[in-house]
């Protein structure tokens, strides 16, 4: 083998080095840009959606302060309003359950007052499930509250350990 072939060789094998490492650069900076816009769509969704869930959560108090809530006790009003206020939970949920936005932004912002909201109205997607024969009722929502679950048992074990 000729110094030649030998400099061409080292010359090709640097060649494929460089653009290994600048497909490798490119893919983590597309990957942290991804993340970013993800964060920033979170936030811009949950602002829309902000006076929907304060009312949401001043309606669902009131509602909670009588205990069980069946959903044969409750007023037209009350029905309508659970109804609409459920379907924008259950949008926000197949948001974040397709990654669209980002689950631990969603949880710190709402997890608590997401998971209150699933117990609380658990007679009402039962009746949606089986009362008006729609089954798959509201499944992204409680799979959306299973998840914040896992993510904020995880968050309190590493609090505990680390006190």
């Amino acid at each position: 083998m000729t110094t030649f072939e030998i400099f061409l060789i080292i010359t090709s094998l640097s060649g494929i080095i460089i653009i290994a490492c600048l497909l490798l650069f490119t893919l983590c900076s597309f990957s942290a840009e991804h993340e970013r816009r993800r964060k920033q769509a979170t936030v811009e969704h949950l602002d829309t959606i902000r006076e929907d869930m304060k009312t949401g959560q001043e309606k669902l108090q009131v509602i909670r302060d009588r205990e069980e809530i069946e959903y044969d006790d409750m007023s037209h009003d009350e029905k309508r309003f659970i109804r609409v206020y459920m379907d924008t939970l259950e949008q926000l949920a197949v948001y974040v359950n397709m990654s669209l936005l980002d689950l631990e932004l969603v949880t710190k912002c709402h997890g608590n007052h997401l998971l209150q909201a699933q117990e609380c109205l658990k007679s009402y997607i039962e009746h949606a499930r089986f009362n008006l024969l729609q089954p798959t009722a509201y499944m992204e929502f409680e799979e959306l509250c299973v998840r914040m679950k896992e993510t904020l048992n995880g968050k309190e074990a590493i609090r505990v350990r680390s006190t």
